[in-house]
């Protein structure tokens, strides 16, 4: 159950996860709590109780604003849904990585993300290791973008703090 959690936490898929085990620890909770579980139920449990607790991860759930179809900033397009980007009407290719970072840059277009804040959005908020992968990414998308990788304009280092997107150079 947990890799299987990871797995859609993963993909971006939003759906509450409840963990239902005979395992009580609080290890295991925290384990379930890590992958991406929305909550942890221990058996033996009175079903009125999990109907509660699924009313109520439901609501929640449908309370959320739904994501964005597509960003678009200047000639950038990112369509979501189809995990496509394109630079005015030219298709750009990339990898699932890439395009996360890229978008999670094009959702706010002209602030700076730190490294951390572009891994979470990447691999997701249970990723630990080390941000330095992000320069490698980086690096490899300016050759996608920009007019001129060994001079950058669409995504900006910000030395010390991280990348920014900045919106007047996708225009």
């Amino acid at each position: 159950g947990f890799t299987a959690c990871r797995e859609l936490r993963a993909r971006g898929v939003t759906v509450p996860v409840i963990f239902l085990s005979a395992k009580g620890d609080i290890v295991d909770k925290g384990v379930g709590f890590a992958a991406g579980g929305d909550d942890y139920m221990v058996k033996p449990f009175d079903p009125r109780e999990l109907m509660m607790h699924i009313e109520a991860h439901l609501r929640r759930a449908a309370m959320r604003p739904a994501t964005s179809p597509a960003i678009a900033v200047g000639r950038l397009s990112l369509d979501m849904a189809q995990h496509r980007a394109t630079l005015g009407d030219r298709p750009v290719a990339l990898t699932p990585k890439e395009f996360k970072i890229l978008a999670a840059l094009a959702a706010s277009p002209g602030t700076v993300l730190s490294r951390e804040q572009l891994v979470e959005a990447a691999w997701g908020p249970e990723f630990v290791g080390e941000t330095s992968s992000i320069t490698v990414f980086i690096k490899k998308l300016r050759p996608k973008v920009e007019a001129d990788p060994t001079e950058p304009r669409l995504i900006e280092t910000v030395w010390g703090i991280g990348y920014r997107l900045d919106p007047e150079a996708c225009g």
